[in-house]
């Protein structure tokens, strides 16, 4: 009796045992499956944030007619002959000596009036382009609202990003620079709150802080307010140092050459010239477009 009382406590608990282990097994692979669904979640969110960065930044660009690629400099020498540079240079004398005073006022007057056109040209074409790329946002705000919401990310941020899209559709509408540019903004800005929410990569969050507040150093001088623009510029090398500086087995050589970069077009922002400073501008928001 008290044989048979021991089998049947040893059947149930090895029963139990099954039972549990089971149950943890299911659970585990529950937990995994969670685990990696959020990852591949995260990756796709990152992946948009990736999307709608570079042509923000390109609508940002053209509204100012600044236009940046993804090139390699390469030099390439041409070899010319004597005789060839000594008939260039004979015709190019004779060219001038047949040229009068009243001809050279005419060129003058056509290249002026041909030029007024091309901006003109210019102008409407940019904002064709920021159409597109506006068409191109909207058409993937479906997809990306549906993630950020399953990524829990709060209703305020996904309302402001949506807002944000609507706030650049009436500036393109009513071809208002300074409007879209401030909309295309604060679109940009929402992202590091994104990636603070879905990313434990302070290098990732550093390098969206530091285009951010570079971003807005574009803002200001568009908008004539030198007076904060040195502000701006040394919160983005905040952010470049301390990716240079917490990096062990990413490269920096882009952000050391950005922070070159970053210091030298400190030195223009006293000049107040617009100008300069967009060139200057270009080249580094070009370099920080392939971080």
């Amino acid at each position: 009796m008290n044989g048979n009382f021991i089998k049947i406590i040893t059947v149930v608990f090895l029963l139990a045992v099954i039972i549990l282990s089971s149950i943890l097994i299911i659970f585990k692979h529950i937990n995994n499956f969670k685990k990696n669904e959020q990852f591949y979640l995260y990756e796709k969110i990152s992946e948009e944030i990736k999307y709608y960065d570079s042509n923000i930044i390109s609508a940002m660009n053209k509204l100012n007619n600044i236009v940046t690629y993804r090139y390699r400099i390469t030099t390439e020498r041409i070899d010319v002959s004597k005789d060839q540079n000594s008939e260039s240079e004979a015709t190019s004398s004779e060219k001038t000596d047949n040229l009068n005073s009243t001809e050279n006022e005419d060129s003058v007057l056509i290249s002026e009036s041909n030029q007024v056109e091309s901006l003109d040209n210019d102008e409407k074409q940019n904002w064709l382009d920021i159409c597109y790329i506006y068409d191109n946002l909207y058409l993937t705000w479906p997809t990306f609202s549906l993630d950020l919401y399953k990524a829990n990310i709060s209703d305020e941020i996904i309302e402001n990003l949506g807002y944000g899209l609507d706030g650049i559709a009436q500036s393109i509408k009513a071809k208002d620079k300074n409007s879209c540019l401030n909309n295309l903004y604060n679109c940009y800005l929402l992202f590091p709150k994104i990636i603070e929410l879905i990313s434990n990569d302070s290098f990732y969050l550093n390098t969206y802080n530091s285009k951010v507040a570079f971003l807005n150093s574009y803002i200001l001088v568009n908008q004539g307010k030198w007076e904060n623009v040195l502000s701006s510029i040394e919160s983005t090398i905040y952010y470049i140092n301390c990716n240079i500086s917490i990096s062990k087995e990413k490269d920096v050589y882009n952000y050391k050459k950005i922070y070159i970069m970053l210091e030298d077009i400190k030195n223009c922002v006293e000049l107040n010239d617009t100008d300069i400073f967009f060139m200057k501008y270009k080249n580094i928001i070009q370099q920080m477009i392939l971080l």
